[in-house]
């Protein structure tokens, strides 16, 4: 990846080596051969390098990222036509397995969901939208009721555009959902929410999904619920290229991994994060709260800010032994608390990221592996970071002379680094900044290998690597 070389195996099957989501952009199986195609279009930099149309070639709104080794597909043009089975006036339930669903105009709801019970379904609003006044659910992609089959997959939910007022308990839930995919899905809602485990989007014991180009915004008007929340056991899933947005100050976490019932699947793992966009007025932008033994998550080339100060931006609290958790390439912006805050027992390593704090740490670590190649900037006078297994409060001086961060720096603030770090989440809509680094920056050269510190392309950079899945599924 030129970024960051990562020894990954891709997830495999009965010995079959597959392209995590199992489909190309049009729904269409993918063959596996040469390189594989990602969700959203990018390629992977296999022998062909060409990037597809995110949207296929039915009026999709955008085209895919360029790839490792090709370049961006066009908007629209790049796949082939989805065949529309049935298109739908309004959403319903999807239970015929292997049936292509689309939109040919805006639809209206009156509290019905799309609910997918069955597998390969695809679903294509081709751009067009959906609104919820008076709240309920968007979408389920479940396991039928009666457990046959026991989990769905093949699912494929692609260039939608749905927003909701009102109140809910879950706006999309995924529960025993595999190999599915959501791409190009703008999903926003605005409300009160209901219940004690209310949340945006909720996933039980799902596997191998990839949300890919999509922009999730979340405004709770009342408080106790978390934006996004990955539970029992689900492992295994990618968000690529995404924008998650949290427009509320409530006590919810914005992205949250935790363990939920660990007698269904047992505890979360291999979850992977590349190129996303994640700014958030809540305490933390992702927080790992449990994960199993073993755990290989990564956390890659992501723009992720918060505006709170009880947890921190990146929350790293509960890596069981064996884990190696890589978190590389990000910017990360704490305007009002730490940066980075680990209570792990598996190692993290840290490499070319961007983390800049204002009253907290940029580091507030237990089980540091390495780190090195880092901007570690702190806007106010306290201490610049804090290692609990190295002698608590140090300075870049002191901290280098324990062996870490060799080659980091300390520069700062975001207004020296970037052409823009104008966040305002107050703002309808939200000004999101864009952090692409300043000519001149120090951050400029500055990494491993002579690369950029921080998110390329402040976020959203297009670049996929395999994905890991050591859990057996």
């Amino acid at each position: 990846m030129g970024r960051l070389l990562l020894a990954m195996t891709c997830c495999c099957l009965g010995g079959l080596t597959l392209a995590c989501g199992g489909e190309d952009s049009s729904g269409a199986k993918s063959s596996g051969g040469g390189g594989t195609t990602s969700t959203g279009g990018s390629s992977t930099g296999g022998a062909s390098g060409a990037g597809t149309g995110g949207a296929g070639g039915s009026g999709g709104a955008s085209g895919g990222n360029a790839g490792s080794g090709g370049s961006a597909g066009s908007g629209g043009s790049g796949g082939s036509p989805t065949v529309c089975d049935e298109v739908l006036t309004g959403p319903k339930k999807l239970d015929v397995p292997g049936r292509h669903y689309c939109l040919e105009s805006d639809v209206p709801s009156t509290g019905e969901t799309f609910e997918i019970a069955a597998n390969d379904v695809v679903l294509d609003g081709k751009g067009h939208g959906v609104h919820y006044p008076n709240g309920g659910r968007f979408l389920t992609i479940a396991k039928a009721p009666d457990g046959v089959p026991p989990v769905t997959s093949g699912v494929v939910v692609k260039n939608l555009v749905v927003t909701g007022t009102g109140s809910m308990e879950k706006f999309i839930v995924l529960n025993s959902a595999r190999d599915c995919r959501l791409e190009n899905v703008t999903a926003e809602f605005t409300g009160a929410v209901i219940g004690s485990g209310a949340a945006f989007l909720a996933m039980y014991q799902s596997h191998r999904n990839t949300f890919s180009g999509c922009r999730f915004v979340f405004e709770a008007t009342s408080a106790g619920a978390d934006m996004m929340t990955i539970r029992n056991g689900s492992s295994c899933n990618q968000w690529l290229n995404d924008t998650v947005v949290r427009l509320d100050d409530n006590d919810g976490h914005t992205v949250k991994i935790n363990s939920g019932d660990t007698t269904i699947a047992g505890l979360p793992r291999d979850n992977v994060f590349v190129g996303n966009r994640i700014l958030s007025r809540g305490p933390d932008a992702i927080m790992f709260q449990a994960s199993e033994t073993g755990d290989h998550s990564i956390v890659l080339d992501n723009l992720l800010l918060s505006e709170g100060t009880s947890v921190a931006v990146l929350e790293l609290s509960a890596f069981g032994s064996g884990s190696s958790v890589t978190v590389a390439g990000n910017t990360i912006v704490a305007r009002a608390g730490r940066g980075v805050h680990d209570e792990l027992t598996g190692e993290i390593s840290f490499e070319n990221n961007v983390i800049l704090s204002n009253g907290g740490f940029t580091f507030d670590v237990h089980a540091l592996g390495t780190s090195d190649y880092n901007d570690l900037y702190r806007a106010d006078a306290g201490d610049l970071l804090w290692y609990t297994n190295g002698g608590g409060a140090a300075s870049l001086t002191e901290w280098k002379q324990s062996g870490f961060d060799a080659h980091s720096i300390s520069a700062g603030p975001p207004s020296a680094l970037f052409v823009d770090s104008n966040v305002d989440l107050t703002q309808k809509p939200p000004v999101l900044g864009n952090f692409q680094p300043k000519p001149g920056a120090p951050i400029l050269g500055a990494g491993k290998a002579g690369v950029d510190l921080g998110a390329p392309k402040g976020g959203l950079s297009g670049q996929a690597p395999p994905l890991a899945c050591g859990k057996p599924l």
